[in-house]
């Protein structure tokens, strides 16, 4: 552990009880269990905040990236009504489940009260424009600026 700067935890692509990948509890326990269920200190986790949804029904080939779905979500929305996608070459639809403006900017916050060493965001093309006024980029640093105050 001593020779290594940051450990980044994927704690997305997990469901929850009602179907939903990526939900804070599931963060949170994730990294309630490695910060208080080992000897590896907080400073070197960093919490992995996804940028795109998958469907609610628990299918891990559903992707819908934020940027593509950003637009009717608002700035509390987590859910992407009627999303439709392809498994086993058969069309199917269901609603998916994303880390939107508000949950990314609660996930920030919990990273900061955690003592944790960041948070990381893969495949950033998948968020919307900067200039979004709700993207999760924005979302990321306007919480970090707020916090650092």
């Amino acid at each position: 552990i001593n020779i290594v700067d940051r450990f980044n935890v994927k704690s997305y692509d997990t469901f929850d009880g009602r179907g939903n990948h990526a939900s804070m509890p599931n963060g949170f326990s994730t990294v309630d269990a490695l910060v208080n269920g080992s000897d590896l200190p907080s400073t070197k986790v960093a919490f992995g905040i996804p940028s795109y949804a998958l469907a609610i029904n628990t299918s891990v080939n559903a992707h819908a990236g934020y940027g593509s779905t950003a637009g009717t979500l608002g700035k509390y929305g987590n859910i992407v009504r009627g999303f439709e996608y392809i498994e086993d070459g058969i069309p199917k639809s269901s609603d998916a489940y994303l880390n939107g403006y508000a949950l990314t900017r609660d996930k920030v916050l919990l990273a900061i009260t955690a003592n944790l060493n960041g948070v990381v965001v893969p495949e950033l093309l998948s968020d919307a424009p900067y200039s979004y006024e709700y993207s999760l980029i924005k979302a990321i640093g306007e919480t970090v600026a707020y916090f650092s105050k």
